[in-house]
């Protein structure tokens, strides 16, 4: 929030998309799995303020996840997904004068989605898939700043997936489009004034590479790596504080920018 001059989120906390790769056993038939994951986000955030002014937040932030999925060649894709990430990130920034300021942030994400597509074989001899896929996500960030703010915002998503298995071995490169809609900041800065800001929205992008083992029958474990840009456009200047009808306090959000380095180690059961 720009009177604050501390931080807003694109698409934080990412978080990362889990990835089960389609082995022998997903090459004849659908198949169902649980994934369960912890993630390790490298969050860096910064807003598009002019100097003097700035303001920045990094850190690592640990998470976890649980997906299932529904996958298989020449079957439809089906993906549900839930995470949670929390941990505190470094603020770098300024004071409203410009007087450098350095702190700390405490962060609570959350992340629900859905995704749905189909998989079709590259080649009848190759042990290659394609899945093109759209969906829908919910995110939402409580964030403690000394006073109470609270991100929400829908995204939509367009993404494709390569499946690539051999023997006990899959490796799936994967890139999607994100576009916000709907997004909001709530403020409550009592006992000064507490009000919601609508923000503007911008795509942004994520692109990762799982590799995947199985253990035995039906476990899997997977490493995956992302890196995801996201953006929000600033909100319009609010009135959130009058004397006697004239306005003293105006409040905007700026447009923001979000970088995330995404690792995840997953362990997936796979069933019938």
């Amino acid at each position: 929030m720009l009177c604050r001059h501390r931080t807003t989120l694109a698409f934080a906390c990412v978080a990362v998309l889990s990835i089960s790769g389609i082995d022998t056993a997903l090459a004849s038939q659908g198949v169902n799995s649980f994934t369960f994951e912890f993630t390790e986000t490298q969050f860096h955030y910064q807003e598009q303020l002019s100097p003097p002014f700035k303001s920045t937040e990094r850190g690592w932030l640990p998470g976890t996840a649980l997906t299932f999925r529904h996958a298989g060649v020449n079957h439809p894709y089906v993906q549900l997904r839930g995470e949670l990430t929390s941990g505190q990130t470094t603020f770098d920034g300024s004071t409203q004068s410009g007087v450098p300021v350095i702190g700390t942030t405490d962060n609570v994400f959350l992340r629900a989605e859905s995704l749905v597509g189909y998989t079709w074989p590259v080649s009848q001899r190759l042990p290659l898939a394609l899945t093109p896929y759209g969906g829908l996500g919910y995110r939402y960030w409580d964030r403690n700043v000394g006073n109470d703010e609270t991100y929400t915002w829908w995204y939509g998503s367009v993404g494709l997936r390569l499946d690539w298995w051999r023997g006990r071995w899959s490796v799936v490169p994967e890139a999607a489009l994100r576009v916000p809609f709907a997004a909001n900041l709530h403020v409550d800065q009592q006992p000064l004034f507490a009000t919601d800001l609508s923000l503007g929205t911008r795509p942004g992008y994520l692109a990762q590479l799982a590799v995947a083992y199985t253990l035995i029958d039906h476990w899997v474990v997977r490493v995956t790596a992302g890196y995801e840009e996201s953006r929000l456009a600033g909100s319009p200047f609010k009135t959130v504080l009058s004397v006697n009808g004239v306005p003293v306090l105006a409040v905007r959000e700026p447009s923001s920018k979000t970088e995330q380095i995404i690792l995840a180690f997953g362990i997936t059961y796979v069933f019938p």
